[in-house]
């Protein structure tokens, strides 16, 4: 893109959407579901959910209308609990995959990314002047030396950013050029796209680092 103004078509098949407001672009992600966009932790939650809710139950049923000592079942007790809380709290983490719609403003002077999900609003205000690089994969390896795909953001404060986890690696190379061309950063790490300071928990105000 030559001209930082305009707004070239997201890639084929691609369910974001772009405009120009006043000759500023923005682009709209909108939620993936909970299938598509975070299929694995769903299906983990709810059978650790399932798994350990009929273990609790089960256990319950005897101590309660069998008359069976509590005593008995403490450790089994408090294992289930434990691990029903896990199953629960891994649910909420899909959801909050799933569910995530994200906004990003490029302004002349600043790239405000908004996300929000069914469980929270967040914000990031990014400067031009803190905005260093921006690549399509995290810069730490996983256990199985593979890199996470995602839009990373390096910032001069060392308070870099990895969004969009969830996304196709078309969706985040468009992302990644679309920053690179507005701000003139350099593109690094295998973002090239062709066509085939400070975040914040958002409420009403927010901060510009």
């Amino acid at each position: 893109m030559t001209d930082p103004n305009t707004l070239p078509p997201p890639p084929h098949n691609s369910a974001m959407t772009g405009e120009l407001s006043d000759g500023q672009p923005s682009v709209q992600l909108p939620a993936r579901g909970m299938l598509r966009g975070a299929f694995g932790m769903t299906f983990l939650g709810v059978f650790i959910m399932l798994l350990c809710g009929g273990s609790l139950a089960l256990t319950l049923w005897g101590v309660i209308v069998e008359g069976e000592p509590l005593g008995d079942y403490a450790v089994a007790l408090a294992g289930a609990g434990v691990m029903l809380a896990a199953g629960v709290l891994v649910f909420l983490y899909a959801v909050m995959l799933g569910t995530e719609r994200a906004r990003l403003d490029l302004l002349p002077d600043t790239l405000l990314i908004t996300r929000q999900n069914k469980l929270r609003l967040k914000q990031h205000e990014i400067t031009r002047r803190n905005l260093i690089g921006v690549s399509t994969s995290s810069s730490n390896p996983t256990r199985y030396n593979q890199y996470t795909k995602c839009l990373a953001i390096s910032r001069a404060d060392a308070r870099d950013l990895e969004l969009f986890t969830n996304r196709t690696e078309d969706d985040l190379a468009y992302l990644a050029t679309l920053i690179k061309d507005r701000y003139n950063l350099g593109l690094s790490d295998d973002s090239d796209w062709d066509d085939d300071e400070e975040d914040s928990d958002w409420d009403d105000d927010s901060q510009t680092s």
